[in-house]
C-alpha cells in the first residue's frame, strides 16, 4: 500500500464522485501543460481530481547523495534529525505544488472535487500502485517528451504508467509551441531543487 498524506482534503459534502481522476503532478512545466489540458479536454464535473505528488524517501535520498560521492562544503559534518528535515522539505515541495495546481483546476473547472496528497517513494511505481488502490477512473501524466533511445535507458514515468497501469492512461504531450507558452521552471529555491537527491539533501540539512 502506498504511503500519502493530505495536503488539501477533499470536499466531502460533495458525495460520489462521477469518476475518479489522477493527475499525477510535479514542479515541472510539462505537468503544468498536463493539468491545463486535463482542465480543458478531459475533466468533467462531478469528477473527483486527485493531485498526487510524488517524493523519494529521506533514506533513499540519503542513500543517493552519499553514492555519489556527496559531502557538505562544510567538511564531514554531522547534522541532527537529517531523516526529519528531508520529510519536512518533502511535504513543503507537495504543499507547492499541489496548491498551485488546485488553484489551477478549481479555477476552471468549478464542478469538480480536489484532493492534494503527498506519496513518498518511487515515482512510477508509487503512480502505478496508487491508481490500483483508489480504483482510478483514469490517470492523466505528463510527457518529458525524450527520445526512444532515452526511454530504453533511463525509462520514463509516463511509459511505465502507460504498461503497468490497469485503467486509462492519458499522456498530456506538448508540442513546440504549447511549451513556449507554459508557465516557466519553478525557480524558488525549494521547488527548483526537489528533484535533485543531493540538493535536496544539502538543502534539508541546512535548514535549522
Amino acid at each position: 500500500m502506498v504511503s500519502t498524506s493530505v495536503i488539501i482534503p477533499a470536499d466531502a459534502t460533495f458525495g460520489t464522485p462521477k469518476r475518479t481522476v489522477v493527475l499525477a503532478v510535479d514542479s515541472s512545466k510539462f505537468s503544468a501543460h498536463a493539468v491545463k489540458w486535463a482542465t480543458t479536454q478531459f475533466l468533467q464535473a462531478g469528477d473527483l481530481v486527485v493531485l498526487l505528488n510524488v517524493q523519494r524517501s529521506a533514506d533513499v535520498v540519503m542513500s543517493d547523495f552519499l553514492a555519489h560521492g556527496g559531502a557538505s562544503p562544510l567538511g564531514d559534518i554531522y547534522v541532527p534529525d537529517a531523516a526529519a528535515k528531508i520529510e519536512k522539505l518533502n511535504e513543503s515541495v507537495a504543499s507547492d505544488v499541489v496548491g498551485r495546481f488546485a488553484t489551477i483546476v478549481r479555477d476552471a473547472c468549478p464542478g469538480v472535487n480536489v484532493q492534494g496528497l503527498l506519496a513518498i517513494g518511487s515515482a512510477k511505481e508509487a503512480i502505478v500502485e496508487f491508481v490500483s488502490e483508489v480504483k482510478a477512473d483514469a490517470l492523466v501524466v505528463g510527457s518529458r517528451g525524450i527520445n526512444a533511445l532515452s526511454r530504453s535507458l533511463i525509462g520514463s514515468v509516463s511509459d511505465y504508467c502507460l504498461h503497468h497501469t490497469q485503467c486509462p492512461v492519458l499522456v498530456a504531450k506538448p508540442t513546440a509551441d504549447e511549451l513556449k507558452a507554459l508557465i516557466p521552471e519553478a525557480t524558488s529555491t525549494v521547488l527548483a531543487l526537489s528533484d535533485e537527491a543531493k540538493a535536496s539533501l544539502f538543502v534539508a540539512l541546512s535548514v535549522a
